[in-house]
């Protein structure tokens, strides 16, 4: 079966139950089932990306941005660059610098 990238996001990961995988087979008919209720255990467990970075061996705040696909890359790099002194001002003092 062919992966299909779509621009949605699901709410309720149960929802997902309802793909179906084969006529007449759907995902909450293959997953594994919780022993005391018998329901299937769909459940959101994705990661909530985070990361941190060095710069010259010391900590420093990193910031993950993400383009979306209508987006411009130069647009995105220019808003961010404009947004970079409202953080800056939020930042504790030995934060003093953004690169």
């Amino acid at each position: 079966m062919p992966l299909v990238p779509i621009n949605s996001m699901v709410v309720r990961p149960q929802d997902l139950g309802a793909i179906e995988v084969k006529p007449g087979v759907y995902l909450r008919d293959v997953v594994r089932r919780d022993p005391s209720t018998d329901r299937p255990l769909i459940d959101d467990a994705s990661d909530i990306p985070t990361g941190y970075a060095l710069v010259n061996g010391k900590r420093a705040v990193y910031i993950l941005v993400t383009k979306r696909a209508n987006a411009g890359t130069l647009a995105v790099v220019n808003g961010v660059r404009a947004e970079l002194p409202k953080m800056q001002a939020v930042l504790p003092r030995r934060y003093s610098r953004i690169v």
